[in-house]
């Protein structure tokens, strides 16, 4: 088989009116605009630079609407990250932009539709696409999941909730326990020719698949929002959920009315990301948490993300200086309870994978220090 490229995308979407400042980011929330912005390429750095440890020869590719300078403390962001060679590309927010007033919570993260669409018009070319949220970090490489990827043409999507629970809350927010039949009765009342009664709702963080692929996904997103603003005329008219929530609240809601009707075969891909609020060192789970290549870490970006920017900065940290193997058991003191300082001092109960890691890494950092 013909090794197709790689690309590992991730995207960064400012607010670009009034209207958008006032959306509803929970993990951010009491942000300003200004500190939202600066926290998500602080992100971007860490997800582009931890990629490039372990998938050298994939392109790296971040699309953006965001056109100003980002200096932090003095340094370029956009200029560090294309220095270490990510490819920053300008796209407006353009095709699946919510109308004001449809979403008041996450509306930026339906840009990653739109980047979908984009991806799709290199398709009948030998490119895969991995797109995923800026607050993820790699923990191992991409290899198993490209070769997977090519080897059965398919897209990868993530069925966290079904994975998580098998008879999830509304997104985690609410208790009823019809969950997707509820949400099939929406799809159905939305699109009559919807025939699935219990649909998935998939994650929104990550997609994967060949350029041809999501230029398929990309023509069907077109047909569906049309249609979708040509028959509800305001937020008004769009049918509810029980939780009170309509289809644009949240990309995952209308990305998966889009996903259960997808031509191409899909895989579920829990095996290789994990979305995590936060890392418990006492678990003994930790070995297969090792081993997966990406963690989404969405309640980390005011704290983690910050703390892994800082070590990336400083070329003498453990971040640069620790070998592959070193690396997810280092990265995970940075988004776990308690932080790292606590873990030295001896006073948290660890699983015995935990101590191992955690033994080895003392020394050197011991040793770095002096």
């Amino acid at each position: 088989m013909s090794q197709n490229t790689l690309q590992i995308i991730a995207t960064q979407c400012i607010d670009e009116d009034k209207e958008d400042s006032n959306v509803l980011y929970h993990q951010v929330k009491g942000f300003s605009a200004e500190q939202r912005r600066m926290a998500y390429w602080k992100c971007l750095v860490v997800f582009f630079i931890s990629s490039l440890r372990f998938n050298k020869n994939a392109q790296h590719i971040l699309y953006t609407n965001d056109l100003r300078d980002v200096i932090c403390d003095g340094l370029d962001l956009k200029k560090f990250l294309q220095e270490h060679g990510v490819e920053i590309l300008t796209h407006k927010f353009q095709y699946f932009k919510p109308p004001n007033g449809y979403s008041t919570a996450f509306k930026n993260a339906f840009y990653k539709l739109d980047i979908i669409k984009k991806l799709g018009e290199q398709r009948n070319t030998n490119v895969d696409c991995l797109l995923l949220d800026a607050d993820c970090i790699w923990v191992n490489s991409a290899d198993a999941l490209h070769r997977e990827l090519q080897e059965k043409n398919c897209i990868f999507l993530y069925d966290y909730y079904t994975t998580k629970d098998p008879n999830p809350p509304y997104l985690e927010r609410t208790r009823d326990r019809h969950y997707k039949k509820d949400v099939g009765k929406v799809y159905k009342e939305i699109d009559p020719n919807f025939d699935v009664a219990e649909p998935i709702v998939f994650g929104g963080e990550v997609i994967a698949g060949s350029a041809t692929h999501l230029g398929v996904i990309g023509d069907l997103l077109t047909q569906s929002f049309e249609y979708i603003l040509a028959k509800y005329k305001n937020e008004k008219e769009l049918p509810k959920f029980p939780n009170g929530e309509n289809l644009f609240w949240g990309m995952e809601y209308w990305s998966s009315l889009v996903y259960n009707q997808l031509p191409m075969p899909w895989i579920e891909m829990s095996k290789y990301i994990r979305r995590v609020f936060k890392f418990d060192l006492s678990s003994a789970n930790l070995p297969e948490v090792y081993q997966l290549a990406i963690w989404h870490l969405l309640s980390e970006k005011d704290r983690g993300f910050q703390y892994m920017y800082d070590e990336i900065i400083n070329k003498k940290s453990l971040f640069w200086t620790s070998s592959q193997e070193e690396f997810a058991p280092y990265a995970i003191q940075f988004f776990s309870t308690p932080q790292f300082s606590e873990v030295l001092s001896g006073h948290y109960p660890m699983s015995i994978y935990a101590k191992r890691a955690f033994a080895a890494l003392k020394r050197r950092w011991n040793k770095q220090k002096k």
